[in-house]
């Protein structure tokens, strides 16, 4: 009996309630989904419509399956003797034939290669299982406190926080890349026995992985994840930031500076507790007094302000009942709408904030127009630069529950693959904090903006000495003089 059939451009694999599919994604590329029942389409996740795949076909034959598009070959098989009853993938190199990735089971008796635990609802405990390569050196994930660039051996939660930014897209020294297509909150292990990615609760397994040149996998990468817009003139000079400024007077002093001594700046930026309340958006008239004067003397300094627009509110906010009464807002799967405790203004402890539901496009109506009235219009928009952390909030340490929402299709996961909030021609004039694969295409995000972080200078550079050497090994060159020049500089001090 056959397991195997082609639907339209895709090769399908089903038995025993699951199905597995794989279909081209774009030239030397492939897009894999495996679920319970049929696969879903129009679930949250980064990839755009596929790109043409002229060189994609696909054999049948004898139990087994191929398809092939340009310079990858997935082959799918089923060890007869197996007691998971699950199908293999092995992604080999089409001209050498050399096996980039292949999926292997945890065990020979249970569980497969890929793990379904129903968490109700539709929605499972997701993981996915491949094989582990000495040698093998692993780049990407986003950026992260732990110092490391190649990321072989680290076990790194898959979810934003404050410092943290994932991105769940790896390259391998191998000739691969691979995204994991799905924004639920999980993990990667790239342990030495193996690499197991791990979604908390999800409808399918979701992935897309490419072969090719380094070059090669981040041009297709770009290509089916979308391409960041260019940055502005002045918007590629320097930014001045801390952690906070607290008044009007102490921003301007610190651009006054600058221009004293004559020094280049671009941006200077005014982050939180610049508002009267959490949600608020905007200046406290107490420390801020006259916005609009300042916006026009860093206008003649040649310095834009970028205001930091956060999506947290605050039940002392103005806007927070009517939010809450139009739904405007996220609340917990148990239903309250306060995710996390954060201190406001005017209070001594902290309170429960909610956060704004970015899937909503009332809600993001509802942030733009108070943005617009706020910050733009009192001052014929001559604040043009924005960071608008749209994507939603980090997660909760030790309690999961709050970062997660209940939505009328079913449960879904923070942070999502939001839309942007400001229109097209403003969204794009600013960073975000944190970032998922995606949204950089709707212009929200050219930039990444990342959180104050302890400097690890001498660590950072002593690690791209070595993968830097490694990686020229493992692909069969050598490069003294490259190599010399980064031991050079893993000795350098740190300015």
């Amino acid at each position: 009996m056959s397991h195997f059939r082609e639907r339209r451009n895709a090769l399908e694999w089903s038995a025993r309630q699951e199905t597995l599919r794989i279909e081209p994604w774009g030239p030397d590329a492939v897009r894999v989904r495996a679920t319970i029942g049929p696969v879903l389409d129009g679930l949250p996740g980064a990839l755009m419509d596929p790109p043409e795949s002229p060189d994609a076909r696909i054999k049948i034959e004898n139990g087994s399956a191929r398809l092939f598009n340009g310079a990858i070959t997935v082959e799918i098989g089923q060890d007869p003797e197996a007691s998971q009853h699950q199908a293999k993938l092995r992604f080999a190199d089409a001209v050498t034939g050399e096996e980039l990735l292949a999926e292997e089971p945890l065990h020979f008796w249970w569980p497969g290669p890929r793990l379904f635990s129903p968490t109700g609802n539709g929605y499972h405990r997701l993981e996915q299982r491949f094989r582990a390569y000495p040698g093998e050196r692993l780049f990407g994930l986003g950026q992260h406190t732990h110092g490391l660039l190649d990321q072989k051996g680290a076990v790194l939660d898959l979810v934003q926080r404050n410092a943290e930014v994932s991105i769940p897209f790896l390259l391998s020294s191998r000739g691969y890349g691979l995204l994991w297509n799905n924004p639920a909150i999980g993990r990667v292990e790239l342990a030495a026995t193996g690499t197991r990615w791990v979604c908390d609760s999800a409808r399918q397994i979701d992935y897309w992985i490419t072969a090719g040149q380094p070059a090669d996998i981040l041009r297709r990468y770009a290509d089916v994840t979308g391409h960041a817009p260019m940055l502005p003139a002045w918007a590629s000079g320097f930014w001045q930031c801390k952690l906070r400024y607290r008044t009007q007077a102490e921003l301007l002093e610190v651009a006054r500076e600058y221009a004293r001594r004559g020094l280049p700046l671009s941006v200077i930026v005014c982050d939180y507790f610049h508002w009267t309340h959490l949600g608020d958006w905007k200046f406290d008239p107490a420390q801020w007094p006259d916005p609009a004067a300042m916006v026009a003397e860093l206008g003649s300094l040649g310095v834009k302000l970028a205001v930091s627009v956060w999506p947290s509110v605050s039940p002392l906010s103005e806007n927070y009942a009517e939010m809450a009464e139009r739904g405007l807002m996220i609340g917990t799967e148990h239903g309250p709408l306060a995710h996390a405790n954060w201190p406001d203004k005017g209070v001594a402890a902290d309170v429960g904030v909610a956060f704004y539901d970015a899937t909503n496009p009332e809600a993001r109506s509802f942030i733009w127009r108070r943005v617009r009235d706020n910050y733009l219009r009192p001052w014929n928009r001559r604040l043009v630069a924005r960071r608008l952390r749209a994507g939603a909030a980090a997660g909760v340490p030790g309690k999961p529950a709050l970062s997660r929402w209940t939505r009328a299709r079913g449960r879904q996961h923070l942070p999502p693959a939001a839309r942007p909030c400001l229109p097209r021609g403003h969204a794009r004039r600013g960073p975000d904090r944190g970032a998922q694969p995606g949204p950089v295409r709707m212009g929200g995000q050219p930039a990444v903006w990342r959180g104050p972080v302890v400097r690890r200078h001498r660590r950072r550079l002593r690690q791209l000495a070595r993968t830097a050497q490694g990686w020229i090994e493992c692909r069969g060159k050598r490069a003294a003089v490259v190599d010399d020049r980064h031991r050079r500089l893993s000795r350098r001090r740190p300015r």
